[in-house]
């Protein structure tokens, strides 16, 4: 039995596009850019542009946040295949399927669906602790610490 995983970072090459199998499941098929570490003969980095496939959460998270030009670490497993096009020839294919991605911009990034207002400091607990009972409000004075 062999390992399989690949951990790489790049950025997002082309608009991202959230399609949906017969079953109803979201899948994204895109392209990463990754800049080679070393400098080729002439000077200038190379870049290596590898097909990447993610699939239901992963795919919903990447269309509700990213977008063209993100740059993006991801991690997941190659796969190869192969297929016969319109000539007859055999075409092999090489990609990532995304287990995981996480968004490496340094600006924040709000959902396509979401507001961009900035919220007041209760609104942003209430929303991050709404599933964990009501929050009880308490300025320092009222605080019995021992420093």
């Amino acid at each position: 039995m062999g390992l399989n995983i690949v951990c790489a970072t790049g950025n997002i090459c082309k608009d991202i596009e959230l399609r949906y199998t017969k079953q109803n499941i979201p899948v994204i098929k895109n392209t990463i850019a990754i800049k080679r570490q070393y400098k080729n003969a002439k000077g200038e980095y190379d870049t290596d542009f590898i097909n990447i496939t993610l699939w239901r959460k992963q795919a919903e998270f990447l269309h509700n946040y990213g977008k063209k030009g993100s740059h993006v670490s991801i991690s997941g497993r190659i796969e190869t295949g192969s297929y016969e096009n319109s000539k007859g020839d055999k075409v092999y294919t090489t990609e990532i399927v995304v287990d995981e991605i996480e968004l490496l911009d340094k600006k924040p990034v709000v959902a396509k669906n979401e507001t961009t207002e900035p919220q007041n400091r209760k609104e942003i607990l209430n929303n991050a602790f709404e599933n964990f009972g009501d929050i009880i409000e308490e300025d320092d004075n009222s605080l019995d610490l021992p420093f």
